[in-house]
């Protein structure tokens, strides 16, 4: 496992955190900017996927389910239907589009067919190729459509914009969860992991941070002109600075709780597996010196096994030692393999008579070796650890006396872990805590190594699929069914066997959670002022805005010192002004000059006598 395979759910966390950054930065974009681009619906559509991305996270953390998913889905699909409103909504300006909720037949009941036919896995994939990657394109077009209308700076603000939404719907829409169908079978998480060694839930908050600071310098340039545009300006850098400062001291904090609480558990894993380990020892100890105390005995040694008395004192002796150590059954073989004395003699499934010349164990005995050996008994059909030691007759190897021991103990033990596995040298699990998994490989084994394991015997009945990807080592960290497991590896002895434990990481993963749950409080109340701050700046603007109108009107319908005579308006410096200029300077209201009937009158007689003759006469 990589660094960032380590670090999943805290990617999650700055996933969906991004997101609502820029939730914000499009929530300010919609007060202050009529460019007739609908703004909120990317704050809703940023909102929504945040929220989604940090149930995700939970999921990750806690386990997943298939209700769980299918409400992530459903909650993906809902901010990805506010991507296409916004595209819609905006695109209606120009274009008469109604009844938008056509569009969303097609890719619903695709996502929905894909969800039946396969699973919940396949269904949050198909939501992203028919939902996330033509929303996410589409709201590209709309932004470059405007990039193209519009003059200015704003111009390159929004093609930035336009490409950061284009790139997301490659990671977004394509890059999807691993499921039975192509393209989801080639291109999904795991493959784009395994080829970049990062996640792409990294990439996509990282394109979503910068949506987050394209949409706020696009909102600074709408309020350049304003008298205290510097101070958000300077607000924003401020919590630009914060954020980056929390998520890094975040980061670090959780990595040191989950350190710390990895070494707590990779403590306890040892100690488990040491435990049962050493037990298994002990018991395979016990067997080898009883089998080898037999083959010594002054009455098994120097066999001779058509002689009455030599059967029953052997016989005696075999029933002694399976009596005071609670062994299964011990037993004597002659050269060929065939029993010719075992404790067992009295039972319906007896050894007695049974050729076990193909058991390894009795290889090695009859080579003057020790035999060690697990497997599932041909006669009683029980599991258990056969030891084995040579029996001699003047220097030369006679027979070979067996003991077989029961290994409902090893159950005992193993049902104390919730994941503990006794392991042959190729990976066969021969048992475990989970009985449903034994006689299954470990890890893949090559398809001739599995038929020859098949015919000895050894193990029953195998199965073909296996527990795991690959082989596994002592100390490291995989995943087993989505969770984080460590690994704890001991080899029995020379022969190969080993006790693998493997200890679920749920309570590093519950403590980082803790540490992730605090920054996500401290970075919300961070975000949240923030947006307080700049709504009040706002507001204080607009007030000051509405006073300054007010105390213009209040100027104009006070009492205004006039003259009686030239009608002169004096103002409150103390100088006079013509009528039209003080209600210019003190209105937004502007002067075109006329005369009226009596002023023309006056000063125009010739023109009054040369108007009446066009004027109607009066009908008597």
């Amino acid at each position: 496992m990589n660094f960032f395979q380590s670090q999943t759910d805290y990617i999650f966390f700055i996933y969906g955190f991004s997101f609502f950054l820029l939730s914000a930065a499009a929530f300010f974009l919609k007060k202050n900017r009529n460019d007739g681009i609908y703004w909120e619906q990317i704050s809703y559509f940023a909102l929504t996927h945040g929220l989604s991305e940090w149930l995700d996270m939970i999921a990750f953390i806690f386990g997943d389910s298939i209700v769980f998913n299918s409400f992530r889905t459903f909650l993906m699909i809902l901010s990805f239907f506010f991507l296409f409103e916004f595209s819609f909504k905006t695109l209606s300006i120009s274009k008469d589009l109604k009844e938008t909720y056509k569009f969303y037949i097609l890719p619903t009941a695709l996502t929905a067919i894909f969800f039946v036919k396969y699973d919940h896995f396949a269904g949050n994939a198909a939501a992203r190729y028919f939902f996330a990657f033509p929303s996410s394109l589409f709201a590209s077009f709309i932004l470059f459509s405007f990039y193209k209308k519009i003059q200015g700076k704003d111009k390159k603000i929004l093609l930035s914009a336009a490409l950061a939404f284009f790139i997301y719907s490659l990671f977004s829409g394509l890059v999807v969860p691993k499921a039975d169908f192509f393209p989801a079978s080639v291109l999904n998480y795991d493959s784009f992991q395994n080829i970049f060694h990062i996640p792409v839930q990294l990439i996509r908050a990282f394109l979503a941070s910068l949506s987050a600071f394209i949409l706020w310098r696009l909102y600074l340039s709408s309020i350049e002109n304003s008298a205290n545009s510097s101070k958000r300006e300077y607000y924003g850098n401020m919590l630009a600075f914060e954020i980056a400062a929390i998520l890094i001291f975040g980061w670090i904090f959780t990595d040191y709780l989950g350190r710390s609480a990895f070494k707590n558990v990779k403590e306890i894993s040892e100690n488990t597996e040491k435990a049962f380990s050493g037990t298994i020892r002990n018991h395979m100890r016990a067997a080898e010196g009883a089998s080898k105390a037999i083959a010594e005995s002054p009455w098994v040694k120097s066999p001779d096994f058509e002689n009455k008395n030599y059967i029953n004192n052997a016989n005696s002796v075999l029933d002694r030692y399976c009596s005071s150590f609670s062994f299964s059954v011990c037993y004597i073989m002659d050269k060929k393999g065939t029993v010719r004395a075992s404790s067992d003699r009295k039972n319906e499934k007896t050894f007695m008579n049974k050729n076990y010349s193909f058991r390894p164990y009795f290889q090695s005995a009859i080579k003057g070796k020790i035999g060690k050996y697990f497997a599932k008994g041909v006669t009683s059909g029980e599991k258990g650890f056969y030891a084995a030691a040579p029996i001699k007759k003047n220097g030369e190897i006679a027979g070979v006396a067996a003991i077989k021991t029961n290994i409902s103990l090893m159950n005992e033990i193993f049902s104390i872990s919730e994941n503990a596995y006794l392991l042959s040298p190729e990976g066969i699990i021969f048992s475990s805590s989970d009985s449903q998994s034994e006689g299954s490989p470990m890890w893949p084994i090559r398809g001739e190594l599995i038929s020859k394991i098949s015919e000895s015997n050894q193990f029953g009945d195998l199965k073909n699929e296996p527990y795991l990807k690959k082989e596994i080592k002592d100390d490291e960290i995989i995943q087993v069914s989505g969770k984080n497991v460590l690994v704890s590896r001991a080899y029995l002895s020379d022969f190969g066997w080993s006790v693998v434990i493997l200890h679920n990481l749920h309570r590093v993963d519950s403590v980082r959670f803790y540490g992730i749950l605090f920054i996500i409080v401290f970075s919300l109340t961070v975000l949240l002022f923030f947006i307080f701050l700049v709504s009040e700046q706002t507001a204080k603007e607009n007030a000051q805005a509405m006073l300054e109108l007010s105390q213009k009107v209040e100027t104009l319908e006070g009492i205004i010192p006039i003259c009686a005579n030239c009608k002169k308006i004096r103002d409150d410096k103390g100088y006079w002004n013509k009528v039209e200029s003080y209600i210019s300077k003190h209105s937004k209201a502007s002067f075109s000059h006329s005369l009226c009937p009596d002023c023309e009158k006056k000063l125009y007689p010739q023109f009054q006598e040369e108007n009446k003759k066009y004027e109607p006469k009066k009908l008597i």
